[in-house]
C-alpha cells in the first residue's frame, strides 16, 4: 500500500527530462508553424484583396505603420501563448513520462530479482494497459520462480535423506566413484537453492 500511496505524491513534473524536454520543444514547433502559416496565409489573401483599396485610403506612410502594428500584435501574442503552451505540454508529457519513469523502476528491480513490486500509475496516467501487463508478468513470474525454489527445497531435503540411507550401507564406504557422484549433485542442489534465494518473493 505504501508503493501504491508514493506513486500518488509524484510532484516533479520533468522526471524524464530529455523525452519531456523533445516533446515541449516538438509541441512548439508545430504550434508556431501552424501560427506561421495561418497567419501569412490571411495576410496574403487579405493584402492581395483589399492592398489597393486600402492604399487608396490611407497615405502610404500610414500603410506601412497599420503593417507593423499588426506585426507587433501577432509576435505579443505568440510571446503571450508560448509559456500557456509550454505549461500545457509539460503536464501532458507528465502523464507519459512519469509511466515511463515508474516502469523504468519497477524493470530494474524486476532485474535484480525482486519480483514483490508492482507498477502503480495515477488516475489521469498514460500507459495503464502497459502497467497492467508489467503486473501480470511480475507476478507470473514470482509464482513460477516460487514454485521452482520450493521444488530444488524438497529435492535437496529429499537428496539428503538418500544420502543419509546410503551412507549407512557398507558398500558405501568403500565406493569412491559413488561418493564423488554424491558429493557434486549435493553441491550442484546447494548452488540451485543459494540462487534461488536470491529472488524476493514476499
Amino acid at each position: 500500500m505504501t508503493q501504491q500511496q508514493n506513486a500518488f505524491k509524484r510532484r516533479r513534473y520533468l522526471v524524464k527530462r530529455s523525452l519531456q524536454i523533445k516533446y515541449v520543444a516538438l509541441v512548439l514547433f508545430f504550434a508556431f508553424l501552424v501560427a506561421f502559416l495561418t497567419g501569412y496565409t490571411i495576410f496574403q489573401t487579405s493584402w492581395t484583396f483589399l492592398g489597393e483599396k486600402l492604399a487608396q485610403v490611407y497615405p502610404q506612410g500610414q500603410l506601412i505603420d497599420i503593417l507593423k502594428t499588426t506585426n507587433a500584435i501577432v509576435l505579443f501574442n505568440l510571446a503571450l501563448l508560448t509559456p500557456i503552451i509550454i505549461i500545457f505540454s509539460l503536464i501532458f508529457s507528465h502523464r507519459i513520462a512519469g509511466p515511463l519513469y515508474r516502469l523504468e523502476r519497477v524493470l530494474w528491480e524486476v532485474s535484480k530479482g525482486n519480483f514483490n513490486v508492482k507498477m502503480y500509475l495515477r488516475r489521469k496516467d498514460e500507459l495503464k494497459d502497459i502497467a497492467e501487463i508489467v503486473n501480470v508478468t511480475t507476478e507470473n513470474l514470482k509464482n513460477l520462480t516460487d514454485e521452482n525454489k520450493q521444488r530444488a527445497e524438497k529435492a535437496l531435503r529429499e537428496y539428503q535423506g538418500c544420502k543419509e540411507y546410503i551412507a549407512s550401507l557398507d558398500a558405501y564406504a568403500h565406493d569412491v566413484r559413488l561418493q564423488e557422484q554424491l558429493r557434486q549433485l549435493e553441491e550442484a542442489l546447494i548452488r540451485l537453492n543459494d540462487e534461488f534465494a536470491k529472488y524476493v518473493l514476499e
